[in-house]
C-alpha cells in the first residue's frame, strides 16, 4: 500500500514538470516573432531617417533650384507646343461639288475706256485698272494673281470642283463687266477674284474680302452669300499665313460685284506696298499657304450653303 502511494505521487510530479516545460516553450514560441519584428524593423528606421539626400525613398524628391527651374521651363515649353498645335488651322475638305469661277486680276495692259459700274448705272469707271506693283519684288500684279490664281484652280479640281478661268494668259482684253457676266453665263456658284492690295503707308499690311453692301442698288439679293463668302475665306487665309485679318470690306464702287448675279468676292491677298508682305506674296510656300486658306473658306461656305 504504501509503494503504490510512492509510485502515484512519483508521476504527479513527473507530469507536473512536462506541464511546467510545455507552457514555458509556447510562451518562448509566442514571443520569438515580436523579436524578430523588433529587429528587422530598428534599422530600417535609422537607415531612412539618416539618408544623405534627406528624402524617404519612394517619395517625392526635394530638387535644387536649377533642377526646379529646368523642369518649369519644360513644363512652359509643352504648353506653348500644345497651344500651337491647338492654334494650327485644319483642312476643311469638300463635302459637295459646284461650278467656280477665277478672275486673275487685272492683265498685261489697262484699258481706260469707260462702262457702268453698275446695270442701269450712269456711273462710270474704266474698264480694267493697271494694278499695282511689288514695291520690293518688282513683280507686276497681273502677274502675281494669275500664279496664284493658277495654283487655286488646281486646288479646287482636286477638290473634285469644275473651275472655269477668265483668263489664263495676260494678253487678253477682258473688262470687269465682261468678267462678271462670264461667271453668271457659266451659272457659277461662286466667282472668286484674286487681287493683291497697294497704299501709301508702306507700313499697312495683311489681308482683306470685298463684298457689297446690303443696301447695293445693283445686286442686293446677293449680299448675304457673298458676305458668308468673303467672310470665311479671309478668316481661313489669315489662319493659314499668319497674316492680319483686315476682314470683310463692304463696298458698292467694284464693278465686278455690282454685275454680278452669283455669290461673288474679291480677295486681297496683301500689300503689295508693303515691303515684307511684298516678298511673302512671291515666296512659294506663302503662295500655297494662301491658296490652301482659300480652298478651306470655299469649302466650308460650300458645305454649309
Amino acid at each position: 500500500m504504501k509503494k503504490s502511494s510512492c509510485m502515484i505521487i512519483l508521476l504527479f510530479l513527473c507530469a507536473s514538470i512536462v506541464g511546467c516545460a510545455t507552457k514555458t516553450a509556447i510562451k518562448q514560441n509566442n514571443t520569438t516573432p515580436q523579436t524578430v519584428k523588433e529587429e528587422t524593423t530598428t534599422p530600417e528606421k535609422k537607415q531612412v531617417s539618416e539618408h544623405p539626400n534627406g528624402w524617404i525613398p519612394g517619395s517625392q524628391k526635394i530638387l535644387s533650384r536649377d533642377e526646379e527651374e529646368e523642369l518649369k521651363k519644360a513644363a512652359k515649353e509643352k504648353q506653348k507646343e500644345d497651344a500651337n498645335k491647338a492654334a494650327q488651322p485644319k483642312t476643311v475638305t469638300a463635302n459637295t461639288t459646284g461650278i467656280i469661277v477665277i478672275d486673275a486680276g487685272h492683265q498685261g495692259k489697262g484699258n481706260s475706256s469707260l462702262e457702268p459700274i453698275g446695270p442701269g448705272a450712269t456711273t462710270l469707271k474704266p474698264k480694267v485698272a493697271a494694278g499695282t506693283t511689288g514695291v520690293s519684288t518688282k513683280i507686276p500684279e497681273y502677274q502675281l494673281t494669275l500664279t496664284v490664281s493658277m495654283k487655286l484652280k488646281s486646288a479646287l479640281i482636286a477638290q473634285g470642283y469644275q473651275v472655269l478661268m477668265i483668263r489664263e494668259s495676260h494678253d487678253v482684253n477682258i473688262s470687269n463687266k465682261e468678267r462678271a457676266e462670264f461667271a453668271n453665263n457659266a451659272n457659277a456658284d461662286l466667282f472668286i477674284r484674286i487681287h493683291a492690295n497697294g497704299s501709301n503707308d508702306t507700313t499697312i499690311h495683311g489681308v482683306l474680302t470685298a463684298c457689297q453692301t446690303e443696301q447695293n442698288p445693283y445686286c442686293s439679293s446677293q449680299y448675304p452669300s457673298s458676305y458668308r463668302l468673303s467672310q470665311s475665306v479671309v478668316n481661313h487665309m489669315a489662319a493659314f499665313t499668319g497674316a492680319k485679318n483686315r476682314g470683310v470690306w463692304k463696298t458698292d464702287i467694284m464693278t465686278g460685284i455690282n454685275w454680278c448675279t452669283v455669290p461673288s468676292t474679291i480677295v486681297e491677298m496683301g500689300f503689295m506696298s508693303n515691303p515684307e508682305e511684298d516678298q511673302q506674296m512671291s515666296n512659294n510656300d506663302y503662295q500655297d499657304k494662301m491658296v490652301q486658306g482659300m480652298v478651306n473658306g470655299i469649302n466650308e461656305y460650300m458645305n454649309q450653303r
